[in-house]
């Protein structure tokens, strides 16, 4: 009778673990897939992110130029205010010649101001 019960428990206890390792291994694979999802996606998003920030920087650097490019020939876009900014000196020729010649730099800005806008009108249909 002993003996019954000793290979009953056995037997009891294989089954047990038998179905306990089967659910353990099909959470092990599901999980393994979803680490293999999550991987993917999470590559696919560091791409991503790499794009993005060489648009940034490539739209960054467009911007630069347009702004730099606008300032070298004094163009001004809709409601924008073209200030030069010249450093001052202690010296009072130094600033009167900085005036003067801040005169002249502003006159010649509306003067190309003028002329491209003059131009642009002129071949407009």
């Amino acid at each position: 009778m002993k003996q019954f019960i000793t290979i009953t428990l056995i037997i009891v206890l294989i089954v047990v673990f038998g179905l306990r390792v089967k659910n353990d291994w099909q959470r092990y694979r599901l999980l393994k897939q979803e680490v293999q999802q999550l991987e993917l996606k999470n590559q696919n998003l560091s791409e991503e992110e790499q794009r993005l920030e060489r648009l940034k920087e490539t739209g960054s650097q467009e911007e630069l130029l347009e702004e730099e490019a606008r300032t070298m020939l004094g163009l001004q876009k809709v409601g924008e205010k073209v200030v030069l900014v010249l450093p001052t000196t202690e010296n009072e020729t130094t600033t009167t010649i900085a005036t003067t010649t801040h005169h002249q730099v502003s006159h010649l800005i509306v003067r190309i101001q003028n002329f491209w806008y003059n131009l642009k009108a002129f071949f407009k249909p």
